[in-house]
């Protein structure tokens, strides 16, 4: 696994772990918090885990050859 793999997928972990604590039992309508306090911080959670899953895509992208290539990097071999 690569340098970028590893983070993509350690990324990817923690997308999950921010998911599955906003629908945890811990953010279930407990006295004396009110229901919209609950609601909000899940909101927030979920929020979060989009925007990490939204940038994880798009610094993949740009190591998958989303990216310009000069010319001058590729080109030919002198005699070929």
């Amino acid at each position: 696994m690569t340098e970028d793999e590893a983070k993509m997928s350690m990324i990817s972990e923690q997308v999950k772990e921010l998911r599955e604590f906003a629908n945890s039992k811990e953010f279930e309508m407990h006295e004396p918090v009110t229901y919209g306090f609950y609601r909000k911080i899940k909101s927030k959670l979920f929020k979060a885990a989009d925007t990490i899953e939204e940038l994880s895509a798009k610094l993949k992208a740009a190591h998958d050859g989303g990216r310009w290539t000069l010319c001058s990097e590729k080109l030919p071999e002198a005699g070929k």
